[in-house]
């Protein structure tokens, strides 16, 4: 246990509750620089009171934020099955330069060691590095109109890069145009299954499609006069001493 990690995890004021929690369990591990904590994500769920799927989203969040560097399988030594814990560092100082702060360490056996620990590794070392907020694709100005414009909303994650890529391309239409296309196919009140997928109405540039004439509706029949003599088109005679009904000449 560090207590000037613990003192500073405490003074971080502006955290969720949740997120100060992760950060304490995280420091309550740490050496007195902030450094070789490995805590697992169960133990720091029973720090927290929190499901374990809830602290994995509290330490992104803290990565994020630049509070802690998380690197998968790097802190302790092998487990069964090969599995080490992963190793955090509280930053207790500003982080400066393009250091990443999420790495995947190597996790063979003793003769392919750690490459954070300085120690030399036989096998090449695999690293996943988690970009910064300000470093990630964000919605582009105009999606969430145009999406709730499209009247088919599926696969809307397909459908966002998509509408990525259009707006990239040569020749790449407005925002204004792809919600006004949008807009003229729901217009067209066609069936829902015979309206493409926002995906692939972006990546064919339907917007650029003419608008469905209406259907032209089917006259129907003017209806015949009944004679004067039926009235109803049906007439009654008698055939062997039975009445019988029969349709008028004027119905045929």
């Amino acid at each position: 246990m560090s207590i000037e990690a613990m003192v500073w995890a405490l003074e971080q004021t502006n955290l969720d509750p949740v997120d100060k929690l992760t950060l304490l369990g995280i420091a309550n591990h740490a050496d007195r620089f902030g450094a070789n904590a490995w805590p697992s994500v169960s133990t720091l769920a029973l720090y927290v009171g929190r499901s374990e799927m809830t602290v994995r989203r509290s330490l992104r969040r803290l990565c994020d934020l630049g509070l802690i560097s998380i690197q998968i399988q790097g802190g302790g030594s092998s487990r069964h099955g090969g599995y080490r814990p992963n190793l955090y560092t509280v930053r207790m100082r500003p982080i400066t330069g393009d250091t990443p702060k999420l790495e995947r360490a190597h996790t063979g056996d003793s003769a392919g060691l750690s490459p954070v620990l300085g120690q030399a590794s036989h096998s090449p070392v695999r690293r996943t590095v988690l970009e910064p907020l300000e470093n990630r694709p964000t919605v582009p100005v105009g999606f969430e109109d145009w999406w709730k414009a499209y009247p088919k909303r599926v696969g809307k994650r397909a459908a966002h890069t998509a509408f990525q890529k259009v707006l990239k391309g040569k020749d790449a239409p407005t925002v204004e145009t792809l919600i006004q296309g949008a807009q003229r196919l729901a217009s067209e009140g066609r069936e829902y299954r015979f309206i493409p997928n926002p995906t692939t109405w972006l990546n064919q540039g339907r917007w650029e499609d003419e608008t469905l004439a209406p259907p032209i509706p089917s006259e129907a029949p003017a209806p015949k006069p009944f004679c004067q003599e039926c009235r109803s088109g049906w007439k009654i005679r008698e055939e062997d001493g039975v009445e019988r009904a029969f349709r008028c000449e004027c119905q045929r």
